[in-house]
């Protein structure tokens, strides 16, 4: 028995060895790439050497995958490769900034449903493509962004077989959402029981009687971090607020571990899971940049709710609400 184990051991990582497929990255530009650009691809970083036009990479793939070019204000120039040779240039203009890339089906497709006109031209190049995982990671990405009704996401939905539910857990999240109240300023806030990273248990609802701001954040993102240091010493001047910081990811350790490189003091609850679903209550609360921030007055009515800011915009919300 150990024997045919074994075996078959080998076989599957011979056969998973040959389905692997070599692709040749190469990114170029019209111009020298700014200075605090990167390139993100398979979840890894990669720098630009200011002396070099062209830059390689040599990777390997067992289906499509999508990579992003950064800007170092988080502006994303988003690509699709595959295997086989994929260029991807960089143009750079007076006024814009664009990728263009050749040797890539499958950006083909990207491309064809970030330009459709409407939603019948976006369910023809989607249906058309439904065999790829283009379409579907595309809907799971993007779908905040793209201006369709309930009812056209559902038929967008019926479309996706049940092999590749698995793909689209945001977009599932959304379609659950659907016929759930939303988020509405100067209503009755939609409370949620939340958990830090040692499970220990945050009510909302037992906030009543103060303010609540729930700060929705993220890991990767840098407005977020930029903006924490002064709402911290802005707090310090209120008495009657609660502040919640809800993480839009799970990357718990790298958060904490980024908190201790910028000496913040963490004495507020930060939360990761949510006992409702927390990609649910992300598309109830219509969630749809970083950092997002909710505030709730005593009574538990949403009193004003905005996103990034700086710190005297910020303190004006506070003074408003809490004067």
């Amino acid at each position: 028995m150990k024997i045919y184990s074994t075996l078959f051991l080998l076989l599957f990582f011979v056969f998973a060895a040959f389905s692997q497929k070599s692709v040749n990255l190469t990114i170029k530009s019209n111009k020298e790439i700014p200075k605090g650009y990167y390139l993100n691809v398979q979840s890894k970083n990669y720098g630009f050497n200011p002396d070099k036009k062209t830059h390689e990479l040599e990777l390997t793939v067992n289906n499509p995958e999508f990579g992003f070019l950064i800007s170092p204000k988080g502006k994303l120039f988003p690509f699709w490769y595959e295997e086989g040779k994929v260029d991807v240039l960089f143009e750079q203009g007076l006024f814009k900034k664009k990728i263009i890339v050749n040797g890539s089906e499958s950006h083909v497709v990207f491309e064809n449903l970030q330009d459709a006109s409407d939603f019948e031209e976006f369910m023809e190049v989607f249906n058309s493509n439904r065999n790829s995982i283009v379409p579907i990671r595309y809907i799971d990405r993007y779908f905040n962004f793209i201006g369709f009704s309930d009812e056209e996401f559902l038929e967008i939905y019926k479309l996706i077989s049940d092999d590749n539910l698995s793909l689209i857990p945001e977009f599932q999240a959304y379609i659950n959402s659907i016929g759930k109240n939303k988020l509405e300023k100067n209503k009755a806030f939609i409370d949620f029981v939340g958990y830090d990273k040692d499970g220990n248990a945050f009510n909302t609802a037992d906030f009543r009687g103060q303010y609540l701001l729930i700060d929705i954040a993220a890991t990767w993102c840098g407005r977020c971090w930029k903006a924490l240091p002064h709402i911290v010493e802005s707090l310090k001047d209120y008495q009657n607020i609660q502040f919640i910081t809800l993480n839009e990811d799970n990357n718990i350790d790298k958060w904490y571990s980024m908190a201790a490189n910028k000496q913040l003091e963490i004495n507020w609850p930060v939360l990761w899971e949510v006992e409702s679903g927390k990609s649910e209550l992300l598309n109830q609360y219509e969630v749809i940049s970083y950092p997002n921030y909710i505030l709730v007055n005593p009574e538990g009515i949403v009193v004003d709710r905005w996103t990034f800011s700086g710190e005297k915009y910020f303190n004006s919300k506070l003074k408003k609400y809490l004067n």
